[in-house]
């Protein structure tokens, strides 16, 4: 039973299929209440879109008391470049304030990453505080990924549009680790340009996740940009399994049993007549 991040009271659905002719299926509940050393309200340090232009931006998230008694929080890990965090005691033991704070020069797209704090309780040494930004990108994909039918009966190209937010830069080299796939930069428009990606008749890769088409820039804000590339599967034709209840399984085993007794009993005979013909 599988908790993730949430504390306190979880409740779990499970479905048990059995050879009981009468319940097959029974779904069961599983609940767990999970403890936790600091509760962190709210759960994440949410910063929401940030604008590239944006100056440095900072949420705070409260670390109470849990259970396992007082708590003494301290930064273990997960600042960097650009990430901050900083704990200021509100009441000895019981609530702390830690705030985030995220500085440019912005990624080209996600900010993501997770504050590792000592709790200060022996039971449960660290937990993690997540903070999560959605960055304007310098270099832009439209669409943002390369998407294969699961069956190129011809060879075909897939186009994308990578779109520059602000001064264009240069892509200077586009790069392909799928086999059999060929990728070439197309004309450019202004703040966009074209990325090709041909594929060959009948293309079937083998089945791993992890290709991509990556673009090398000269923006120092964009140094890179990856572009995914994903094959859909076909679609799953399988007729439905089909069920059988208790009493179709039951009919067949009776007819069975009264097939070997009609056998087993003899024939009714009629009597043998006497001498003179009359039957007795």
């Amino acid at each position: 039973m599988s908790t993730g991040r949430r504390q306190g009271e979880v409740k779990r659905s499970f479905r048990v299929e059995s050879n009981d002719r009468e319940n097959p299926r029974v779904m069961l509940q599983g609940i767990a209440n999970v403890l936790a050393a600091i509760k962190i309200e709210p759960q994440r340090a949410q910063f929401g879109n940030i604008e590239r232009g944006a100056d440095a931006k900072t949420v705070s998230v409260k670390l109470l008391r849990g259970d396992g008694g007082p708590i003494d929080p301290k930064i273990a890990s997960g600042t960097r470049k650009g990430v901050k965090a900083e704990i200021k005691e509100i009441t000895e033991g019981e609530e702390y304030e830690l705030a985030v704070t995220l500085e440019p020069p912005w990624p080209n797209n996600q900010l993501r990453g997770a504050i590792m704090v000592e709790t200060g309780v022996p039971e449960s040494g660290k937990t993690s505080v997540l903070y999560h930004a959605n960055v304007k990108p310098r270099l832009a994909t439209m669409p943002t990924r390369f998407q294969i039918p699961h069956q190129v009966e011809e060879a075909r190209t897939l186009t994308v549009v990578a779109k520059w937010d602000g001064e264009p830069g240069t892509i200077k080299e586009a790069r392909c680790n799928a086999p059999d796939l060929e990728v070439e930069l197309g004309d450019t428009e202004g703040e966009k340009q074209y990325v090709r990606l041909r594929v060959p008749a009948g293309y079937n890769p083998p089945r791993r996740s992890g290709y991509s088409v990556t673009l090398i820039t000269d923006d120092p804000e964009a140094r890179t940009v990856r572009i995914p590339v994903y094959q859909l599967r076909a679609p799953n034709r399988r007729a439905p399994a089909r069920t059988t209840s208790a009493a179709q399984e039951v009919r067949p085993a009776v007819r069975r049993k009264a097939g070997v007794a009609a056998q087993k009993k003899p024939a009714e005979q009629s009597p043998a007549p006497n001498e003179d013909g009359a039957k007795q």
